[in-house]
């Protein structure tokens, strides 16, 4: 008897129920009227509490990481142009080092004819401008020498009105390999003997570029 007390207590101890609690089951279970006793008192008792919890995976957002330069250019701005529609002579600008330039349309049009003098239903807003190598345009007698161009920017045709012309020349620009010292023209569109009357100007923002 005393031997399977011991064996019952053993595997009680062995399933985690402990001494105390298996103990008085063993005293519940043999005692002579019955199962369920009518009353039970439980002194204290002792529970472990573990000194390390199960570890647990974490899982960390991916951040992707490059190990290859960053893509796309590096721009310098070097200011703005003003390019006038009443001027004939344009803008002369110099090229400060060699490397890669860009042009890039930012607002303004000009219209070939005077506020109120222009002819009925006909466009006469634009925002393109010509860009020539040199200290001047060019030209055959009064008609502009486009053929001659270095560069064409913004050139988006006639508009019935100065914002559309804005409109569509949105995001234009143009970009040159050039040389330190170089000298660049840039002028607006009309005859030569025609530009004293025309309003409006476009602004141009030029970068250097390092790809």
């Amino acid at each position: 008897m005393k031997e399977n007390l011991q064996l019952i207590l053993g595997a009680l101890s062995l399933i985690g129920i402990g001494l105390a609690i298996g103990a008085i089951l063993v005293f519940v279970f043999m005692s002579p009227g019955g199962l369920v006793p009518e009353k039970v008192s439980v002194g204290p008792v002792d529970f472990v509490v573990p000194t390390s919890q199960p570890f647990t995976p974490v899982v960390q957002p991916s951040i992707p990481t490059s190990t290859t330069e960053p893509q796309g250019p590096s721009i310098q701005s070097l200011g703005t142009i003003r390019v006038f529609g009443n001027s004939n002579a344009g803008v002369q600008i110099e090229i400060p080092e060699t490397g890669i330039y860009r042009f890039s349309y930012r607002s303004g049009a000009y219209s070939t004819y005077a506020v109120g003098n222009s002819p009925a239903d006909t466009k006469t807003w634009l925002t393109a401008v010509f860009i020539y190598r040199g200290n001047q345009a060019l030209w055959d007698g009064r008609r502009i020498k486009d053929e001659s161009l270095f560069l064409r920017l913004a050139d988006m045709k006639y508009w019935d009105s100065a914002e559309s012309a804005e409109n569509a020349a949105q995001g234009q620009y143009v970009e040159a390999q050039l040389a330190k010292g170089d000298i660049l023209t840039l002028i607006a569109v009309d005859h030569f003997d025609a530009y004293a009357d025309n309003p409006g100007q476009v602004i141009i923002e030029w970068f250097y570029v390092r790809y």
